[in-house]
């Protein structure tokens, strides 16, 4: 796999929160989950840990069918949902000065399985049996904007606490389990409302721009 694809491969990581792998299955998963019936357009700041320990802060913008994702001032994601379902994106990184463009067909050649949903929410769906289950404790607010919790339990493996919040179509907090590699994932601010063209735009000038699409070949 070229230096390329395995940036594309790092970054999926970025900003969004693996699920637990665990005996549900997808459709669980979408109903509870679920993003298309959200709100629109949401604006938000949050932070990830990482198992070494470091904060990451996130910045992103999505606006129908279009997601902008800045990780660290330094990845910048912008991703556009096709008639299909899936998506193309655009991943620059700056201090590479390098832009890598991508579909989402060709990433699932290459064992990248992040759907749509997963880029739209923060989460991304279970890869395994898996079990969903109410968690009795209070609510979080962040700007207003409600969330509740739910355990993700694994049939092997540490369980994780999700934050959800219908309204948005996106989890407000993730909680591993102590010692789990998840990492604590929570939103700090969040806006609704419309998003403005400027923080849509993925600025390229200068940029080395490299189409992992004609690497990997015809979709």
């Amino acid at each position: 796999m070229g230096a390329a694809l395995l940036l594309v491969a790092a970054a999926q990581a970025q900003g969004a929160v693996p699920a637990a792998a665990a005996a549900d299955g997808a459709a669980a998963w979408q109903r509870r989950f679920a993003v298309d019936r959200a709100l629109p357009a949401v604006q938000l700041q949050a932070h990830y840990t990482d198992a070494a320990g470091v904060r990451h802060a996130v910045q992103s913008w999505r606006s129908g069918g279009t997601l902008r994702r800045i990780t660290d001032g330094r990845l910048d994601l912008l991703a556009v949902r096709d008639a299909e379902g899936g998506y193309t994106q655009d991943l620059v990184d700056r201090q590479r000065a390098l832009l890598v463009h991508v579909s989402s067909h060709n990433l699932h050649r290459i064992g990248v399985f992040r759907n749509w949903a997963s880029l739209a929410s923060g989460i991304a769906p279970p890869t395994g049996d898996y079990r969903i289950e109410p968690v009795q404790r209070a609510p979080l607010q962040v700007d207003g904007q409600r969330c509740t919790w739910w355990r993700v339990a694994p049939a092997h493996g540490a369980a994780q606490q999700v934050c959800w919040s219908r309204a948005l179509g996106l989890a407000l907090a993730v909680q591993p389990q102590p010692g789990s590699a998840v990492p604590a994932y929570v939103v700090d601010h969040v806006h609704v409302g419309a998003v403005s063209a400027s923080d849509l735009h993925q600025p390229t000038a200068g940029l080395m721009v490299v189409n992992a699409d004609d690497e990997l070949g015809p979709e």
